[in-house]
């Protein structure tokens, strides 16, 4: 990474490696999260840099024997003219494990993000778990995105979410799935199966 590409992780179960000039991946280094385990992933694109980041394989979130709660709170700030894509792997929420991912996304100027982010509820043959996604995208301190989404029960078993700050498709929606143009410009595109 260059001074205009900067990750940080805290928490445990996950590390940050450089895998080419302008990507990197996060790597599990430990099973989880699990039920208690607060992640912190802070992510910094400079001016007109661009980041890619991705993961080399899903998380399985567990809970813990004493606690079913996990947390993940990642934190994107993107300068003027930079790009940030990041795409990863589906977190996987088993039967018995409550997960919450808050993703907070401040762009500046013409800044570029495109987001994807897959939940799976459950395992092959398992129920699934809760899960509850906050993401809060601003540019130039103006909202330009806060949705808040909570999967449980008998809600669909995946989702997947993706943000484009750039994107220009018109509305669209058909069974499990829609575009929604953002009043700032780009789209967000949910499918749910």
């Amino acid at each position: 990474m260059t001074d205009l590409q900067r990750v940080a992780v805290t928490g445990p179960a996950l590390a940050v490696r450089r895998t080419g000039p302008a990507r990197l991946h996060l790597v599990g280094t430990a099973a989880g999260p699990m039920g208690g385990d607060e992640v912190r992933l802070r992510v910094r694109v400079g001016p007109g840099a661009v980041l890619d980041v991705a993961a080399v394989a899903a998380s399985v979130v567990l809970a813990s024997r004493h606690e079913a709660r996990s947390r993940v709170h990642a934190e994107c700030d993107v300068d003027d003219g930079g790009l940030l894509r990041c795409a990863l792997p589906p977190v996987v929420v088993t039967a018995a494990a409550e997960h919450e991912t808050t993703t907070l996304v401040r762009l500046v100027g013409d800044a570029h993000v495109v987001l994807t982010e897959h939940v799976v509820r459950g395992r092959h043959g398992e129920p699934g778990g809760w899960w509850r996604g906050r993401l809060d995208v601003t540019r130039d301190d103006r909202p330009v995105l806060r949705q808040t989404t909570t999967l449980g029960g008998d809600d669909p078993r995946a989702l997947v979410t993706v943000l484009d700050t750039a994107d220009g498709s018109p509305a669209a929606a058909g069974e499990g799935h829609a575009v929604m143009p953002l009043a700032t410009g780009g789209t967000l595109t949910v499918s749910v199966r």
